[in-house]
């Protein structure tokens, strides 16, 4: 008997598809630059202290949550 898997395969393809319109909420999100990862949540980002247990994130260029107004700690 087979074991079950975190469905990450699908919530990647759809956050990357979803770039083309803005971000997901509730979505995991780093700049290729930095290790520092937001949530996407409520219109904004939240700073996350440290990779989020059991969920993907999404790696985007350089820059770009700096761009769209991400701020670490």
């Amino acid at each position: 008997m087979g074991v079950a898997v975190p469905d990450w395969y699908l919530q990647i393809t759809n956050a990357y598809t979803h770039l083309r319109i803005g971000l997901m909420p509730g979505t995991y999100y780093r700049d290729e630059d930095s290790s520092h990862v937001f949530l996407a949540a409520n219109g904004k980002f939240e700073y996350q202290g440290q990779m989020p247990h059991g969920h993907p994130v999404i790696v985007l260029p350089p820059g770009t949550l700096r761009s769209l107004g991400a701020v670490g700690p």
